[in-house]
């Protein structure tokens, strides 16, 4: 979001969300979904891009206040891998983006689902 994230609505939402999975007793892997970030420096104003930064800084730290390991993927992939269309930032993947996201996740995914 370019528009500070502790204060949206969806703020308590999410640190509600991160407690939950803090105390699940099944394996969970939560990560930052890569945006495509030539498309915000494109589109956004030098103080919006400040602001996802923070959003991002944010909501890392408070996986870290609840106890959740968040993988900050959000700067993984260069422009070429995401397929949308112009002016849209979102995370719609290539297949070969997609496999390089499951490639950073992969070793986080076997540790939380290997045996105790």
């Amino acid at each position: 979001y370019a528009t500070p994230i502790q204060t949206s609505s969806e703020w308590a939402a999410t640190r509600s969300l991160l407690a939950r999975l803090a105390k699940l007793e099944v394996p969970v892997v939560v990560y930052l979904t890569p945006y495509d970030q030539e498309a915000v420096r494109r589109l956004l104003t030098s103080e919006e891009q400040a602001l996802v930064r923070a959003n991002v800084a944010a909501l890392l730290a408070a996986g870290e206040q609840e106890g959740v390991r968040v993988h900050d993927l959000s700067e993984l992939l260069p422009s070429r891998e995401f397929d949308t269309p112009s002016g849209v930032t979102a995370e719609h993947l290539y297949p070969t983006g997609r496999e390089v996201v499951m490639g950073r996740l992969r070793p986080h995914l076997r540790r939380a689902l290997a045996p105790k």
